[in-house]
């Protein structure tokens, strides 16, 4: 975040307005931003649901809670859940 309403973009160092922003992308700074709340995914892309860097992901549903560590098994357990 450069500003109330503008951050920086990694890639390219670029300055970006957060109204232009996906409603993933929010929802992933949130994430980030914010990680002792509970946000909803549902609207996000696999874009935003998929993090770079990827060790290990925690996913919960209402009946388990698990550790994902590979990205076509994530992109799997999401596609599951929609």
């Amino acid at each position: 975040m450069v500003g109330k309403y503008k951050i920086r973009s990694r890639f390219d160092d670029m300055i970006l307005d957060t109204d232009k922003l996906s409603v993933g992308c929010k929802t992933v700074l949130n994430v980030v931003y914010n990680p002792n709340k509970v946000f909803c995914l549902k609207e996000c892309g696999n874009n935003a649901l998929i993090p770079f860097e990827m060790g290990a992901v925690i996913v919960q549903t209402s009946f388990e809670k698990k550790e994902i560590r590979d990205y076509e098994a994530l992109k799997e357990w999401w596609s599951n859940e929609e």
